[in-house]
């Protein structure tokens, strides 16, 4: 068993060269066309992506919440007024984004730079979140305690995700749990 173990690990380096000597090979030579591009990475068009993915997520995480709250007809305008600020709030945050240019290759901003920016960031976030508070504690209070259940629940399980459910909700997920619920 010992044996075979030493053979395997013997024919690891063996493979890497020969796959070394191969690539090396095929680098002396222009590469057919396999139907795989491959290109150096394209940090301005990763940017744009991430700014405009956010917004998509968003959009989608607010059409999942309405679905599942069932919505009235008489909850329908606080939702509204609620989706339209979030949204309102998101676009903005979506040409921030994209107005800032991503760092040339090889360049990184100093920390004065990224201090500044983060600073910029959390103060437009923070104004974002006061403007449109007030309707979403409109829309939370027009909920029944089943639906309020239900947008809390959401708001807690999709905090970490990347930019998820607590950035459509607020920084805590919502107006919070209620005195005495334990949570």
């Amino acid at each position: 068993m010992l044996s075979k173990r030493l053979a395997l690990l013997a024919t690891i380096p063996v493979l890497w060269g020969a796959l070394a000597f191969a690539q090396s090979a095929a680098g002396d030579q222009p590469a057919a066309d396999d139907g795989m591009h491959h290109h150096r990475f394209d940090r301005a068009a990763w940017h744009k992506e991430m700014c405009t993915n956010r917004y998509a997520h968003l959009a989608g995480a607010l059409a999942f919440a309405e679905a599942k709250l069932n919505l009235t007809d008489t909850q329908r305008p606080a939702w509204d007024a609620w989706e339209k600020a979030r949204m309102e709030d998101a676009a903005k945050q979506r040409d921030a984004c994209l107005a800032v240019a991503p760092p040339a290759d090889g360049m990184r901003p100093t920390l004065l730079d990224r201090e500044a920016k983060l600073e910029k960031h959390l103060a437009d976030r923070l104004a974002g979140l006061q403007a449109r508070h007030a309707q979403l504690v409109a829309l939370y209070n027009a909920l029944t305690p089943e639906q309020q259940a239900v947008m809390d629940r959401l708001g807690r399980s999709h905090r970490h995700g990347m930019h998820g459910w607590h950035h459509m909700m607020g920084p805590m997920g919502g107006p919070g749990p209620k005195p005495g619920d334990g949570n």
